[in-house]
């Protein structure tokens, strides 16, 4: 596993600026991508995912393939 500081969904919702609610919104849609714990209820962010979904235009991104389990 790589070694990145995963955001949380309070530290992703300040960071670009969205509701909890409409991110959790996102991620049923799966318009954000985002990983999930074994666990079935962590979720976590990679900042450079993020990152690369808001040059390519976040509001307008396609449903993403499914990422790959941490």
């Amino acid at each position: 596993m790589k070694n990145v500081n995963y955001l949380d969904i309070e530290k992703l919702s300040k960071l670009i600026h969205y509701s909890k609610s409409a991110i959790y919104k996102m991620i049923r849609l799966n318009k954000i991508p985002h990983h999930r714990l074994p666990n079935g209820r962590t979720l976590l962010f990679d900042p450079v995912e993020i990152d690369t979904w808001i040059k390519v235009g976040s509001s307008t991104i396609s449903p993403l393939p499914k990422l790959p389990q941490l």
